[in-house]
């Protein structure tokens, strides 16, 4: 359902402005106002960067409203899709096309482009000497999980077709330096049993690789995830089976003020994260509910219980078979509840 608003117009006249949704809407009246000025050209950019959940989700990493300029480095970080690349690439031609600052947002954008490809070259170069050993030397004692958390590293955001065509990813190995594996097989891969310690060492393998780029004079890299990222196998066996009454209870004490995401954990417990980063982290997760629209909360209907409790119980199969992060939004097949629930339980029997 689209939504409409009144824009003016050199003060005389009014215009009716269309919206995609109400989150298009809602993130239009937002960032216009956080923006210096409120022209045509920083209207045309905010409202083509409201378009895409993803460039709403990372429009700071797009455009820098306090200072005023683009940030061009976004179009080769880890987070792009093709969709948001195209929304991203449309929202700067507008912005830059007929301004004063034409030349001088293109000069940034050619300086950017520059600095990329001489820090992948870098990369490309060097990983194979960086040791990332003291990342993993932690002061604090994390609980152990039926999970294991490894760190995958990518050349660049798109990685290498060659490695997916020969089965093969280069990850973090138990020495700290950054060796080929053949998928599915990590005994040498570092890895970690808890989601929180995964977090904590990532970051710390942003210092050290910050480290590296700094050492050469390069700056370094905004978005990290773009070259080390987390995955995870399942490892053990879950010790709770989620019931549909728990995820009634998770939904009705969601806080609809912020952007909710239901997720199911390693031990077979849902809940419900807020403006977290990480819910691509747990084994199973569903698409986001963007705050505002009253899919949880106190006077929601909940009226997607029943397909996200569907949702759920799918994705815990396909996670318990394959051992796989599961990102729900669809299902390609239709199977009875209680064949899915005896399908599930048989793995709690092993």
């Amino acid at each position: 359902m689209t939504g409409t608003a009144l824009g003016a117009n050199s003060g005389k006249s009014t215009r009716t402005i269309t919206f995609k949704n109400e989150a298009h809407k809602k993130f239009y009246m937002e960032y216009l106002q956080k923006c210096r000025y409120q022209d045509v050209y920083h209207k045309a950019l905010v409202y083509c960067l409201g378009l895409n959940s993803d460039t709403r989700d990372h429009v700071d990493r797009i455009y820098d409203f306090k200072e005023g300029y683009v940030k061009p480095e976004c179009l080769y970080e880890g987070w792009q899709t093709s969709g948001s690349m195209k929304v991203v690439r449309m929202a700067y031609n507008l912005y830059c096309n007929g301004t004063d600052k034409d030349n001088e947002e293109k000069k940034k954008m050619e300086d950017a482009r520059a600095l990329i490809k001489k820090r992948r070259a870098f990369i490309k170069e060097n990983y194979k000497e960086w040791n990332f050993f003291n990342a993993f030397c932690l002061t604090t004692e994390y609980p152990e999980r039926p999970i294991c958390f490894f760190f995958e590293f990518r050349e660049s955001s798109g990685g290498n077709i060659f490695d997916l065509i020969n089965n093969k990813q280069k990850c973090i190995c138990r020495d700290g330096l950054i060796k080929e594996v053949t998928v599915g097989n990590f005994e040498e891969c570092a890895f970690v049993n808890n989601r929180e310690e995964a977090v904590e060492i990532l970051g710390n393998i942003a210092k050290i690789f910050e480290e590296y780029l700094n050492n050469e004079g390069l700056a370094a890299v905004d978005d990290y995830h773009q070259c080390f990222s987390i995955s995870f196998r399942r490892h053990g066996i879950p010790s709770h089976l989620f019931e549909k009454s728990e995820i009634e209870t998770a939904m009705r004490n969601a806080d609809d003020r912020h952007n909710n995401q239901l997720v199911v954990d390693e031990d077979g417990y849902v809940k419900i994260i807020s403006d977290n980063k990480d819910g691509m982290l747990y084994p199973v997760c569903l698409e986001c509910w963007n705050a505002g629209n009253n899919y949880v909360g106190k006077f929601s209907k909940l009226c997607t219980l029943d397909e996200d409790y569907k949702y759920c119980l799918h994705g815990w199969l396909r996670y318990l078979k394959t051992g796989r992060k599961q990102y729900m939004d669809y299902l390609t097949e239709e199977i009875e509840e209680d064949s899915l629930i005896s399908q599930i339980k048989e793995f709690y029997n092993k």
